[in-house]
């Protein structure tokens, strides 16, 4: 009897433990630093602002007016005059800056965008001296590959 009982205690613990072992959220990746920053709704928060991508690729979000719209928020503009917001969504890319191009940053990743551009691949490009060049209304894909807006 005793022997039975503490066989049955030993095969209930094994199952239970192989149930927990195989679970979705075990198997998945973990995050890298900066996908564990992407927010559910995809933006990213720098300090008290939260900034959406406007990407060329995306006929539904190349511009701030539609993404904005598309998470039922208003467009406030390209606010972040850093690359800290693109750099943050594309960790890896190269940094420039110069004086071309516009005031907030931008992502650019080779043709079929024009101007600076078309000469960079997976690079977040600033230009201080610059003017801000780019409205809620600006399409993405004309001169940037993604833009940054600030959503409230």
């Amino acid at each position: 009897m005793k022997h039975a009982l503490g066989s049955f205690l030993i095969i209930g613990i094994i199952l239970t433990g192989a149930g927990c072992m195989n679970t979705a959220a075990n198997n998945a990746p973990p995050k890298t630093p900066a996908e564990a920053r992407v927010n559910p709704d995809g933006s990213i928060s720098q300090g008290v602002n939260t900034y959406y991508k406007v990407s060329a690729t995306d006929p539904d979000g190349n511009t701030g007016n539609k993404v904005c719209a598309r998470v039922g928020k208003k467009c406030v503009g390209f606010t972040d005059e850093t690359l800290s917001t693109c750099l943050a969504f594309h960790p890896d890319a190269a940094s420039v800056s110069d004086l071309d191009g516009a005031k907030a940053g931008f992502y650019c990743d080779g043709p079929p965008e024009g101007g600076v551009c078309a000469r960079e691949k997976n690079t977040c490009h600033i230009c201080p001296e610059c003017n801000l060049n780019m409205e809620c209304d600006t399409q993405a894909g004309t001169l940037y590959r993604e833009m940054f807006v600030q959503c409230k």
